[in-house]
């Protein structure tokens, strides 16, 4: 039970860590210049920047749920969510 709860702490600082990005993602679309000619590039990637980030949030807030409820979570499925690069 040991290494669930040290699973569950690793999930909880991806949740933390995601949480993180969407604020400072947020931060940027908000902060976006409205006088940019490209502006509404930028922020339809933003825009769809934070729809995944959130879709990933999403998937980390379930494994943890299932974390604590002792079922088995495999990490080998959250590889690919990363934090990636800013716009």
């Amino acid at each position: 039970m040991s290494s669930n709860a040290i699973d569950c702490s690793a999930i909880e600082q991806r949740i933390n860590g995601h949480n993180l990005y969407i604020s400072t993602t947020q931060d940027q679309l908000d902060k976006l210049d409205p006088n940019d000619p490209d502006i509404q590039n930028k922020r339809d990637a933003l825009t769809r920047k934070l729809n995944n980030l959130h879709e990933q949030l999403g998937y980390l807030q379930s494994a943890l749920e299932d974390c604590r409820q002792g079922k088995e979570v495999n990490f080998a499925n959250f590889d690919s969510i990363s934090e990636g690069n800013a716009v």
